[in-house]
């Protein structure tokens, strides 16, 4: 990392020399000072140096499914990716009964639990998409 194109004490200078005027040491760690520097420097790194941000997306990625354990408890949004469903059909189980999927209501907030998903997609695992109904 030490020999990104440019370094962060060139940006930093570059910043400032941008900006026309140096901060004084009353007003330099205020928080809009520092987000302002933050991204123009940010904004620098990208431009000059072509620096993808994409890692960023992945620290707030929802956990995978691995990461989840059996006892888990999960909100309807995670329970809705897992099963490929959405967040609307989950509701309308909830409320209409259909399909066995088990829930919990904690408050005014519905969890499912991670066992439960799993045990529901996999009683629901089909073979064929043909029905047979007992005939051949």
């Amino acid at each position: 990392m030490a020999s990104v194109c440019i370094g962060a004490s060139t940006i930093l200078s570059s910043f400032t020399q941008q900006k026309g005027k140096s901060m004084t040491r009353k007003n330099e760690l205020s928080p809009k000072n520092i987000e302002n520097a933050y991204l123009q420097i940010t904004e620098l790194l990208v431009k000059r140096c072509g620096l993808n941000l994409s890692f960023l997306v992945s620290a707030h990625a929802p956990a995978r499914p691995q990461d989840y354990q059996p006892t888990d408890l999960l909100n309807s949004l995670q329970a809705a990716e897992l099963l490929g469903l959405s967040v609307k059909t989950l509701a309308n189980w909830c409320v209409s009964g259909q399909h066995d999927l088990p829930y919990r209501q904690i408050g005014g907030a519905i969890r499912y639990q991670y066992a439960d998903l799993q045990s529901f997609a996999n009683n629901n695992k089909l073979d064929s998409t043909y029905k047979t109904n007992g005939l051949r």
